[in-house]
């Protein structure tokens, strides 16, 4: 199961939910990845980084996705192209992760079973 994130934390509730469905989907033991594509990449920031971006960051996010190990669920792979329009590192960011270049994104989605996208 892949997750696909391309929205900031702070442009509605689209990135709660995604966590959410990624919860659910561990307590009924699959073992989902998550994806951040686009802005999606704003989510893994720590929230004092985000908050100088943004000005905002929405109680809960951070503290859901970097409990996501816990349940399981430590699988992550970034846009490595997301990450450098926005003049981002890897190690700015609130979680290890696996970056991928656009051919890999592409394979990675055509070799997985269920690809839910928000």
């Amino acid at each position: 199961m892949l997750l696909i994130q391309r929205h900031a934390p702070y442009q509605g509730q689209k990135a709660k939910s995604l966590l959410d469905i990624a919860l659910v989907a561990a307590a009924f033991e699959h073992q989902p990845a998550m994806l951040f594509l686009g802005d999606g990449v704003y989510q893994l920031l720590t929230s004092k980084k985000l908050d100088t971006l943004s000005g905002f960051y929405p109680k809960g996010v951070q503290s859901t996705l970097t409990a996501l190990p816990l349940y399981d669920i430590d699988t992550f792979y970034v846009d490595a192209e997301a990450l450098n329009a926005r003049q981002l590192a890897p190690d700015a960011l609130s979680l290890p992760v696996t970056l991928l270049e656009p051919q890999q994104i592409r394979q990675l989605v055509r070799d997985t079973s269920w690809v839910i996208t928000l």
